[in-house]
Order: C-alpha cells, then sequence, then structure tokens
C-alpha cells in the first residue's frame, strides 16, 4: 500500500499490547493512499483467516 503516514498512535509507545488485547480496535497508523485502487488487493479477516488455513505448517 503505497501513501503518506499522517497520524501514528502514540499511545502504543507505551502500550503496545494494546494492538494484541484488541487488534480490531487498536490502530498503529493512518495512511492516505496514493491509489485507493490498491485497498483491492487487501485481505479482510475472513480471507486472511482463510489464507492462514490454507498455508502449510
Amino acid at each position: 500500500m503505497s501513501g503518506e503516514v499522517i497520524e501514528v498512535n502514540g499511545e502504543l509507545d507505551d502500550e503496545p499490547q494494546k494492538i494484541n488485547d484488541n487488534a480490531y480496535e487498536a490502530w498503529m497508523f493512518r495512511l492516505r493512499p496514493d491509489n485507493t485502487s490498491e485497498l483491492d488487493a487487501l485481505l479482510d479477516a475472513s480471507g486472511y483467516g482463510q489464507f492462514v488455513e490454507s498455508e502449510a505448517h
């Protein structure tokens, strides 16, 4: 994903576990995308789960 980072979540400096505690609510940074069509190639939670299940462990 190409773009400009416009904000960083400073709370994670002192509490990085927030990402693990609630990964769907916490955020690391906000990005202003250069090309919104790149969003089409990203996986949602369901797609990522299917990808992980298909990988050999």
